[in-house]
């Protein structure tokens, strides 16, 4: 803790010494983050910009461009710009460490950039830089919630922290431990939702980013997509012309099954010239419209390879291109768009693992299981299990398709509740993997964890998601592991 007696040291000696900059938010500051939540971009700018002519003693709206910044490499990722504008974080911190040193906005505005700094880095892999940033992060937020208790916006930050944290795998924790950070997913999560229960006027107006961080973890981390659904489709959207909750709705929707809502939102989303440009729109469009098998998918797709500068999900967009050409019947163009793949974005984020090792095995999916694939993605699960329901495993030559049969024939049955038959096909699953590279076995462990949790047999449910960690050098073994440790942290709570 001597970091902490150090900060407060620190805080007292500096705040006799005179007035200092403040960090007031006035009413033009909280219109303009209302605009930056809704990725209005250039109209928050605008205000931003009278904000500071008018109150140049205050420092929330060098905050607040920070999020600015933060959106647009985030939904850009262009690299040369990241470059560009990298000094901007050394200068807003020292701006902001200039401020008043009372204010509970002092060590929280410095904690906020450099989160959203970490995240950016992550973007451009520079791992070392972002840990860095996280771990000062954590640190600040700590010591503001230990000098003002009653500032209740730290816990939306904190929150996510101890979330992240508490999903870290085994192997990693000590590192954290050892540099002071600690925190589970419960923790991280019960954060959030303290706030969603506070009447502050402060924390309400950051109601909507909250209720979108806690939606992402309840998802992702708690596993619990019902309640994950139920916290975005409760909001008006549309009424407020707001970009950000129309992309965070839909990519829920995709996730969960809801494919013509997300369809639906997304054809609503706002492209005008008062919300910044987001090429993703397109992206999660051309994936939609692909689990309903419709070419026009490929458009999408293609729009968002066109408009995009950055490195992630290309790869993917090829290789889903490259679907809707084999489902149409043209291998000629399938193998086209997968030779693209290999030439084009890079190979980090877990879909585009994927799309790289189906482009380097030259395996040609079946159409059959692709089609019943895009189908349950799409929560279309009567029309998935139709198309599978006359089959079985040795209906098909390939290993591979043998345990994409089974495995898809499980995930449908499970998404209707039948757990009896859908546990069959994944034992099915881990019986005839072989030792194989692919990820349906490492998911049918994931799977039969999930299953036995919500049955309440924790030993079993311990046991797989345990087993499904245990699957090394397939293309999910990040995301896949992330959700069995988090599974496994629920079944400690």
């Amino acid at each position: 803790m001597r970091w902490l007696f150090s900060i407060l040291l620190c805080i007292g000696s500096i705040a006799s010494h005179g007035s200092s900059p403040t960090f007031t938010y006035t009413s033009g500051c909280q219109q303009a983050y209302r605009h930056i939540m809704r990725l209005e971009l250039p109209l928050a700018e605008q205000l931003l910009a009278q904000e500071k002519a008018k109150h140049p003693n205050n420092l929330i709206p060098i905050y607040l461009e920070n999020y600015i910044d933060f959106f647009r490499l985030y939904m850009h990722e262009d690299e040369a710009w990241y470059y560009e504008i990298l000094d901007r974080k050394k200068d807003r911190l020292r701006q902001l460490q200039e401020g008043d040193k009372t204010s509970p906005f002092y060590l929280f505005c410095q904690a906020e950039v450099r989160i959203q700094w970490a995240v950016a880095r992550l973007k451009f892999e520079e791992y070392m830089g972002a840990f860095t940033d996280v771990r000062k992060a954590y640190k600040l937020l700590q010591a503001n919630l230990f000098i003002h208790p009653d500032f209740l916006l730290s816990k939306k930050s904190m929150g996510v922290l101890k979330a992240v944290i508490g999903a870290i795998p085994d192997k990693y924790q000590w590192g954290a431990a050892l540099l002071g950070m600690q925190g589970t997913i419960t923790q991280g999560t019960e954060y959030l939702r303290q706030l969603q229960q506070s009447q502050s006027p402060l924390v309400q107006l950051y109601r909507p980013e909250v209720d979108m961080l806690l939606a992402y973890l309840t998802l992702h981390l708690e596993q619990d997509e019902a309640m994950a659904w139920q916290q975005v489709n409760r909001a008006d959207y549309a009424a407020n012309n707001d970009l950000l909750g129309h992309f965070v709705k839909a990519s829920i929707a995709l996730e969960v099954g809801n494919n013509d809502a997300a369809i639906q939102t997304l054809e609503m989303a706002p492209r005008d010239e008062n919300h910044e440009p987001f090429p993703f729109i397109d992206f999660l469009l051309g994936t939609a419209k692909s689990r309903q098998l419709d070419p026009t998918a490929v458009g999408h797709f293609q729009a968002f390879l066109d408009y995009f500068p950055g490195r992630h999900y290309k790869k993917e967009a090829y290789q889903k291109m490259a679907w809707m050409a084999l489902i149409g019947g043209d291998t000629t163009q399938y193998k086209a768009y997968m030779q693209q793949l290999q030439q084009t974005g890079t190979a980090t984020v877990d879909p585009d693992k994927a799309a790289q090792e189906e482009a380097e095995r030259g395996e040609v999916p079946h159409p059959l299981l692709l089609k019943a694939r895009l189908r349950y993605d799409g929560g279309y699960y009567e029309e998935a299990l139709t198309l599978l329901k006359d089959k079985k495993r040795t209906d098909f030559d390939r290993l591979r398709d043998q345990l994409e049969f089974t495995y898809r024939a499980g995930r449908i049955l499970q998404a209707q509740h039948k757990y009896d038959l859908a546990k069959k096909l994944f034992y099915a699953t881990l019986k005839y993997n072989d030792g194989s590279a692919y990820y349906f076995a490492p998911n049918a462990a994931l799977q039969l964890g999930l299953i036995f949790e919500e049955e309440g047999n924790k030993e079993k449910a311990r046991y797989f998601f345990e087993k499904c960690r245990s699957y090394k050098g397939h293309a999910y073994e990040s995301s896949l592991d992330t959700q069995a440790k988090a599974g496994l942290q629920r079944l400690d709570n």
